[in-house]
This record gives C-alpha cells, structure tokens and sequence, in this order.
C-alpha cells in the first residue's frame, strides 16, 4: 500500500521528504557545533551572556569564566552550591596556581599526557585528574560533583570552547545519505549494478523491492544512530 501511493505520488513525497531532511539536517548541524564544555556526562552549552549551562540527574551546573593574559576566574555552581576560583599560570601550565575564596588550594604545573590531553600534577605530587564513581539510585552531593583542578585548568586556559558532538561522524553520515537517496531516486540502480552481467531484460522481483524497502529502513537507523552517536561522543 505503500509502496502504491509512493508511486502514484513520488514527486509529491520526494519534495515533502526534502524539507524534513533539510531541517532536520539544520538542527543536527546547530546541536553538532554547539559550543560548550562537556562535564561528566552532561554538556554545558554556551549562553547569550557567554556563560554555560546544564542540568542532569545529579543537579544544574553552571560555569562563568573571565580570562585575562596569563590568569583566570571561574566561577561555577552546582544547584546551590557555588565556588570561584582565580587560576594563574594559564599561559604556560609551567607555575599554576589555584586559589579557592582567596585560598590557596594548588600549586603545580601541566603534565602532558598524550598530543590532547595533559592533568595537573602539583609540586608536592599531588594528581589532579578527577574521578567519580557514583552509587546507583544514590544522588551525590554537589561537593561530590565539583569540578577537579586540571579541569578547572582546562576551562581556564582554553582560547575556545569545545562543540557538542564529534564532526568526523558527518564523513559516515553523508555517505549513508548518499547511498539512500541513490536508492530511492534511482530503485533500479544498484540491481543493475550488481547483476548486470548475469540478467537480459528482467525487472528486480517482489522479494527484492520487498528487501530494498527493509534495507532503506535498517539504513534510516543507521544514519539516525550516527546522528546520536556523533552528539554524544562518550
């Protein structure tokens, strides 16, 4: 039946199928190069007033930060709970300092740990890297969740914000886009491809337009499960 009206009514159906592709396309772009910082399992998206926001099941985040030539204020709040820190150093990572409410809670360097990450690693040996394990159905408490200093170093030494998804997925996408299209504005196209040489003047039968149209779908999927993979990388 469907199948049916898709013929008598293909023009018609190709440009309504078009327009969703379209703005759908849109959306997934804007969400793909959201600028942001991705927090635990959450993204902080950039606002209007350059600040970053989020909420998930542990609470709301919110980070703020002012940069100058070789130091940092961050400011970051976790529901109710908010703490500011004034980060030096950010220009080199070689004399780092971390003061909490005008204490002084660090004193380190970067230490580089592969060609895109690097922790911060203090004079006493002290690691910064942050790790959180979290029991089930148990919500943490927001000192549980602040952030660990070689983040707060990250935030404030990046010249830019990161973007939401991973763009190297857009490479699969497109060519499974591709390959869909081709299939629905040319049905006949890759029967003839592949049995060119092994059929005279027959048509694809039922049980392969019945397989083409499964196909088509399992490769909807595929693309929307890109889509999805590509906006939450971890």
């Amino acid at each position: 039946m469907l199948q049916t009206f898709y013929e008598k009514h293909k023009k018609a159906c190709l440009i309504v199928a078009g327009i969703l592709v379209a703005l759908l396309l849109g959306l997934y772009l804007s969400a793909l190069y959201q600028p942001g910082y991705w927090y635990l399992d959450t993204f902080l998206a950039e606002q209007e007033d350059g600040s970053f926001a989020a909420s998930d099941a542990y609470g709301s985040y919110h980070l703020k930060v002012d940069r100058a030539d070789d130091c940092a204020s961050v400011t970051f709040s976790i529901d109710d709970l908010t703490k500011e820190y004034l980060i030096t150093g950010t220009a080199t990572g070689e004399d780092v300092h971390i003061y909490e409410a005008d204490t002084l809670v660090f004193h380190g360097h970067k230490v580089r740990m592969s060609d895109s990450e690097y922790m911060l690693m203090g004079y006493d040996g002290y690691e910064t890297g942050g790790i959180y394990i979290f029991a089930n159905n148990t919500k943490p408490d927001p000192e549980e969740l602040l952030p660990s200093y070689s983040t707060l170093f990250h935030w404030a030494s990046s010249d830019n914000a990161e973007t939401r998804g991973e763009p190297v997925m857009l490479l699969l996408i497109i060519f499974l886009c591709i390959i869909l299209a081709l299939d629905v504005v040319f049905p006949d196209l890759f029967f003839t491809l592949r049995y060119r040489h092994y059929v005279t003047g027959r048509e694809p039968s039922d049980w392969y337009r019945t397989g083409q149209i499964f196909g088509r779908f399992i490769m909807v999927i595929a693309i929307f499960i890109c889509m999805v993979r590509s906006l939450y990388p971890f």
